[in-house]
């Protein structure tokens, strides 16, 4: 045998291992060519450097991988964090972490975000008052914002819209009549003046009224009225035909009483008519003067004399009826009244001594010589002047 066809020869002995590893959910453990990853016993025989044979049993644990979830709350205006993150929007978040065995930790993160709350409100007050709104109080017109804590333990923004209605002054003028009272509030005035009052206004606020107060006096007017017998005379609407006094409340321009006195007079002027001699006197009496007397009669004869009253001479100048009649200052005419003439002379006064006579004259005045059917003025020595008229 040649030194190349010599080996040694080791005797082998069987060599038994126990190993009981430990390891995490979702991991193995390798013995020779096999993988385990589930808790158990196992046996594997392995060969050394030397070739000889060594069992491997292999005791495996399995520790399970931890598990955690919760549940959190926070508000919009907040921050969660969670795994060296900060979360501001709900949702679920996961972290894979390492317990105490060295093994996963999945933690899980259902996160909540609560809204806050936004409220508007609208104010109106007084000047002088307030709105208080979470401990602040606000006396000046504006926007204001407060926040406050929610049901939900989150913030309620409070937004506050404020108006300050200030006093007002006004001047009230008024103007009432005499007797009247003006009313303003639970105050009543009946004179002339300057009044200052309080009142609430539709905002609720106070209004400070200044009355200037004027009073219309009640208007008095006495008249004294002359009306013709059967014509009316009219204050307002209250018709009068027989003398009286008479007493009239009417309405001015600006509604307060005008006290019209009436003294009202029915003129009914008299006429009365006589001879005397070859004159006819016309005498009137009663209405109201002074008067206008009119006779008319034959021939066209018209006279027209002004008189204050009283008897008034008219002249015929032919025989036959004389109608006379007058009217007043106020217009009223006397009842038409009529008179007859008929101057008939006799034949001892044509015959009479005219010695004692100074002259004739017409009615004019002018010198006649005497004839028949004319009216002559007859002018005596002795001073005395004669109106006559001769008929044949």
């Amino acid at each position: 045998m040649t030194t190349q066809d010599a080996y040694l020869s080791i005797p082998c002995d069987l060599l038994y291992f126990v190993i009981e590893p430990i390891i995490c959910e979702n991991d193995s453990f390798n013995v020779g060519l096999n993988y385990y990853s589930s808790n158990g016993v196992y046996f594997d025989t392995l060969a050394n450097s030397y070739g000889c044979d060594s069992i491997m049993e292999t005791i495996l644990t399995i520790l399970p991988n931890s598990y955690l979830q919760f549940n959190d709350t926070i508000c919009s205006n907040e921050s969660y964090f969670f795994a060296n993150n900060n979360y501001t929007v709900s949702g679920s978040y996961s972290d894979t972490l390492s317990n105490i065995l060295s093994c996963d930790s999945i933690v899980s993160l259902n996160l909540f975000v609560l809204p806050y709350s936004t409220s508007s409100t609208n104010y109106s007050i007084c000047s002088g008052d307030s709105v208080t709104i979470n401990n602040n109080s606000y006396f000046t017109s504006g926007t204001y914002l407060d926040t406050l804590i929610s049901s939900n333990l989150c913030d309620s923004i409070i937004v506050t819209n404020l108006v300050v209605n200030g006093s007002l002054t006004y001047l009230n003028e008024q103007t009432i009549c005499f007797g009247e009272n003006y009313s303003i509030g639970n105050s009543s005035y009946s004179s002339p003046g300057i009044y200052f009052d309080v009142l609430v206004n539709q905002s609720g606020c106070d209004s400070n009224v200044a009355t200037n107060l004027s009073i219309l006096p009640t208007e008095y007017l006495f008249q004294n009225i002359n009306i013709c017998s059967g014509e009316t005379y009219a204050v307002n609407f209250n018709n009068y035909s027989s003398t009286g006094v008479y007493v009239d409340t009417l309405n001015t321009l600006f509604g307060c009483d005008s006290i019209i006195t009436t003294d009202l007079q029915v003129d009914i002027p008299t006429a009365l008519l006589y001879l005397s001699g070859n004159t006819i006197i016309a005498n009137v009496s009663n209405g109201v003067g002074p008067y206008v007397y009119t006779m008319l009669g034959p021939n066209n004869f018209s006279n027209t004399i002004n008189s204050n009253g009283g008897g008034e001479p008219f002249y015929p100048t032919t025989n036959g009826i004389y109608l006379f009649y007058a009217s007043d200052a106020v217009g009223c005419l006397t009842d038409t009244l009529y008179q007859e003439f008929n101057l008939n002379v006799s034949v001892d006064e044509i015959s009479m001594d005219f010695t004692e006579l100074r002259m004739i004259t017409d009615l004019l005045g002018r010198e006649v010589q005497f004839k028949y059917d004319t009216p002559l003025i007859f002018i005596y020595k002795n001073g005395v002047v004669k109106r006559k008229y001769f008929t044949k």
